[in-house]
């Protein structure tokens, strides 16, 4: 595991113009994680939690793809595509949950 978290969050001049009216999001594509319910009944996540809320992810990855390329016009490229093998899901913990012992997840 990494020592330190990494913010994947893209700068403004990191984000590619869109010809679309909607803003480009604001991480990577490929950063996002969709749980169905069979998904959440496995991580024991019985009530949806709200939109907002915070979870600390601990996952196994399995490196299934490599890639690297150059083009004339975007230089030098590399893509690693990773497949969540098994994963844990804990809710973060306000100062209060942790004072008055409620569970965030």
């Amino acid at each position: 595991m990494p020592t330190s978290l990494v913010n994947m969050a893209r700068t403004p001049s990191e984000r590619e113009p869109s010809s679309v009216a909607q803003e480009e999001s604001k991480f990577p594509f490929g950063l996002s994680l969709h749980l169905n319910s069979d998904s959440l009944d496995k991580l024991g996540i019985a009530t949806l939690p709200e939109v907002g809320a915070s979870f600390n992810l601990m996952a196994v990855t399995v490196v299934e793809a490599i890639s690297e390329f150059e083009s004339e016009e975007s230089g030098k490229e590399r893509t690693l595509t990773l497949q969540i093998t098994d994963m844990a899901l804990e809710g973060k913990k306000t100062q209060a949950d942790t004072l008055f012992g409620k569970d965030a997840a």
